[in-house]
């Protein structure tokens, strides 16, 4: 049970190492490493904030998982089998838990800084007494 013990203490410190160039906004967009989207490859704004975010709580999941892993461990509360299979189904349910926060996080920012961009055209729109929707 060491092992396994060992193996998820290991990941969940990989996690959180690959969350602080997110998290840094340090990973210009591109297809190999973040969170890619249509709405983060479109914009570099929602880029950056999404994969900030996206660092942000991949980062406490990684936390997470070594809490849950030492909990478990230290307390005994299963035997090996039952010990590894409840922190891969930990770890696969946070993952898709993580993913779904990120993809709607990614949305909403789109959505925000598109708001921001026409509300602002709008008022350039009316000092100048055109109107945007022309």
């Amino acid at each position: 049970m060491i092992s396994i013990l060992i193996i998820y203490i290991i990941f969940g410190a990989i996690i959180m190492g690959m969350s602080i160039p997110l998290k840094l906004e340090k990973i210009p967009p591109h297809h190999w490493y973040g969170l890619r989207i249509a709405a983060t490859l479109n914009s570099k704004e929602v880029w950056y904030k999404a994969n900030k975010a996206v660092g942000n709580i991949t980062f406490l999941f990684g936390i997470s998982i070594i809490i849950v892993t030492l909990y478990i461990y230290v307390n005994s509360i299963f035997n090996t089998f039952f010990y590894s299979i409840g922190i891969a189904v930990y770890v696969y349910l946070g993952a898709g838990l993580v993913y779904t926060y990120s993809v709607k996080n990614a949305k909403k920012i789109e959505k925000e800084l598109y708001n921001h961009k026409n509300n602002i055209a709008n008022k350039a729109g009316a000092k100048n007494g055109t109107n945007s929707m022309d």
